[in-house]
């Protein structure tokens, strides 16, 4: 959630489905694949407990968007166990970033960073939706 360049809005978005099933997941990738064409990258391990394809996009506007559909078994202690998809806008997520950094890096009206210091708490304003 953009909170500083992008504020109120959803930059990146992790979705888990109900259905863990690795069958689910089969299913859901014809869908993609159908919708999307093939994937651009497989991200899983050799061993086949993580599966995971990306798919990289680029906006009207030139931003790099990318989804990853993923499914972990129960067993992987690695990733989380089901089926996920996950979407970000990484030009934006890159804006935050930058846009954080500046702000974190100037002095506040007060005279103080708005970053956590030694003399005080972490100004939640950053992590809390508007």
């Amino acid at each position: 959630y953009g909170t500083c360049k992008k504020s109120g809005s959803i930059v990146r978005i992790k979705l888990k489905y109900a259905d863990p099933t690795k069958e689910f997941f089969n299913r859901l990738l014809q869908g993609f694949k159908k919708k999307f064409g093939a994937p651009d990258e497989w991200r899983g391990d050799a061993f086949h407990q993580f599966l995971a394809w990306k798919w990289s996009f680029k906006t009207g506007n030139g931003e790099s968007v990318s989804m990853i559909l993923q499914h972990a078994a129960p067993d992987d202690l690695d990733h989380p166990s089901g089926n996920i998809v996950k979407l970000t806008n990484w030009t934006w997520v890159d804006e935050e970033s930058r846009c954080y950094q500046k702000k974190s890096s100037e002095p506040s009206s007060k005279g103080q960073s708005e970053k956590k210091t030694e003399e005080g708490p972490l100004d939640f304003k950053y992590y809390i939706p508007n």
